[in-house]
């Protein structure tokens, strides 16, 4: 009805973990079904999409295949990817304890801003090149099969690469996919550059690094996903519970 009456031409659904896959296929084939001739809208040009998180009860498929990031693939049902963003920001915004800890886009390597967390100068480098490798399997659709030449110089599937014990790439076609780098949770892009980047960092220098950063997503062979303001430096005054609108 929301499609055929109102026209939505999107869905997306929060939590989409703890709804089965078949849930989902059911309403990617209802969707399907809907016609410009009989109902007005192409139901095949609908998006589904959703938050693709493996937690909780129904974690690791205890009560039923779950629609979650790596069980989609060929379905074109969209899910968010965390791989560009934590390779982006450094750490994961859902662990405390990686709070200061910086990415490809926060200075790591080449901005240290002095902390342990980071590692030696030379573990810093190692970890930035393997955030690269992530990057540009992001850049490139976060593909299972997609083949590129890492920072080792070795060629290697987005599914060969490693994000934190799990495939790096698991979609099987870019519209399975939604970069984002930062969201409405959380701490905005430039928040997460005031906590990561070193305290002498110059405005400018900001500036360019949260471009630098939203261009990761933005440009990628995916659909992208942008806080409301974020290309404005938008900030919560580093209160990532402040929920603003999306």
């Amino acid at each position: 009805m929301w499609a055929s009456e109102y026209k939505v031409d999107g869905f997306r659904f929060d939590l989409m973990g703890h709804h089965s896959k078949a849930n989902m296929l059911a309403v990617r084939a209802a969707l399907d079904k809907l016609t410009l001739e009989k109902d007005g809208v192409d139901g095949k040009s609908v998006m589904l999409y959703g938050e693709g998180w493996n937690f909780g009860e129904v974690a690791d498929n205890a009560l039923f295949e779950q629609a979650s990031q790596g069980q989609l693939a060929g379905t074109s049902i969209g899910t968010f990817s965390d791989r560009l963003r934590d390779a982006v920001h450094g750490g994961s915004p859902v662990a405390g304890d990686t709070k200061f800890q910086q990415g490809f886009g926060t200075g790591l390597a080449t901005d240290p801003n002095g902390l342990e967390i980071n590692g030696t100068p030379e573990e810093a480098l190692a970890e930035l090149q393997h955030q690269t490798d992530l990057v540009k399997l992001g850049l490139a659709g976060n593909l299972s099969d997609y083949s590129l030449t890492t920072s080792e110089g070795t060629v290697a599937k987005g599914s060969e690469l490693d994000y934190r014990g799990s495939p790096a790439g698991y979609a099987s076609q870019p519209d399975e996919i939604i970069s984002y780098v930062d969201a409405h949770d959380n701490e905005t892009l430039f928040d997460t550059g005031m906590l990561k980047l070193p305290a002498d960092t110059t405005m400018a220098d900001r500036v360019r690094m949260n471009t630098l950063s939203l261009a990761t997503a933005t440009l990628a062979q995916t659909p992208s996903f942008w806080h409301a303001g974020t290309e404005l430096l938008r900030s919560k005054s580093l209160d990532p519970q402040q929920l603003q609108l999306r």
